[in-house]
């Protein structure tokens, strides 16, 4: 052990120690930052966020055991139905050369209650509603009645909200027309309706088609998740929408400094890691050539060619290990901080 001490003791090691400590902790540092941002945005993102499943195979138990599916429930999709009387399309028009939007019914957007507050727009597909039942009828629901969620009319006015109740809504499932009478509203995060539990298991023993909605650990890495769920339905007709929403008035500068600091941590990663290893390459070749200038006092010491390629390999091990240590614990308390 001898010949650590002295190794350690150099004035040249000490300053290799501390250029390997320094790249070092600013990777796991940085690692620890991008995954502070991580938590941040998933954080926001799941108040409102969510994947949408639909399959002709019932996988229900199978996804929830997939690693990244936080919780999973099972629902029923309906369409929008053309001939409906009671809620309205926002009308568009698109003008000028740069193809702006207009949106021509929107200055009335308050007074009106439209299919795109319940479901995201398609210029190709009806608009998708998703539909869950009344779980120990709380509200209350008889089979041909519907509730909505509130946060598909928080926009809208006292009166337009109360008009609605009473009035029926059509819509289209597995291509025929069903009907339900709006009975009231009921708090939720998310854009959805609700129906008796009864008539809910009714419309889903009768088709075969499966719709779930899957909440997920990491809104970073749907694609990973997506590709789980495709092995375990053997992507047989199977439909995945990833819906990413969250209230941008009171996160949208969260989420946007977020990702632009995760973005440079990121980069900051990338050229230290290159940086660590041009490093290594002429810190191990100093330290190679510092050796064999000692090798002929170690060979007078009685070591052999054998023993001091071994105290070679040791030392630079050594080296990167102690580096290794400090940089751990600097990056473990940052953890905490940031925790």
């Amino acid at each position: 052990m001898l010949y650590l001490k002295s190794f350690f003791r150099k004035k040249s090691t000490k300053i290799f120690l501390i250029i390997y400590s320094v790249l070092l902790t600013t990777i796991f540092s940085m690692l620890v930052l991008i995954n502070y941002c991580n938590k941040i945005i998933n954080d926001v993102y799941k108040e409102k966020s969510y994947m949408l499943m639909t399959t002709r195979g019932d996988y229900l138990e199978e996804i929830s055991k997939l690693d990244g599916v936080e919780k999973i429930e099972r629902i029923i999709i309906f369409e929008e139905n053309e001939s409906d009387m009671t809620l309205k399309n926002y009308s568009f028009s698109v003008v000028g050369e740069d193809t702006t939007i207009n949106y021509d019914n929107d200055e009335n957007g308050e007074e009106i209650v439209c299919w795109e507050d319940y479901g995201p727009a398609s210029f190709n597909d009806a608009i998708k509603v998703i539909i869950k039942y009344d779980k120990d009828n709380l509200l209350g629901l008889e089979d041909n009645e519907i509730a909505l969620s509130l946060e598909g009319v928080k926009f809208k006015n006292q009166n337009t909200k109360d008009n609605l109740k009473g009035k029926n809504i059509l819509f289209k499932y597995n291509e025929n027309d069903i009907e339900f009478r709006i009975k009231d509203y009921y708090d939720s995060n998310d854009l959805e309706m609700m129906i008796s539990e009864n008539k809910f298991n009714e419309l889903n023993s009768k088709s075969n088609i499966y719709s779930y909605k899957i909440y997920v650990k990491d809104y970073l890495n749907t694609k990973g998740i997506k590709e789980k769920m495709r092995m375990v339905s053997n992507c047989n007709d199977i439909e995945i929408d990833t819906r990413i929403d969250y209230d941008a008035n009171k996160n949208a500068e969260k989420v946007s400094l977020s990702l632009d600091l995760w973005q440079m941590f990121s980069i900051i990663t990338f050229f230290s890691i290159c940086g660590l290893i041009i490093i290594f390459i002429i810190i191990t070749g100093n330290i190679l050539s510092d050796e064999k200038k000692n090798s002929k006092i170690e060979r007078v010491l009685g070591y052999n060619k054998k023993q001091l390629k071994l105290h070679v390999v040791v030392k630079l091990i050594s080296l990167m290990i102690t580096a290794l240590l400090i940089s751990l614990i600097i990056s473990f308390i940052l953890r905490l901080i940031m925790s």
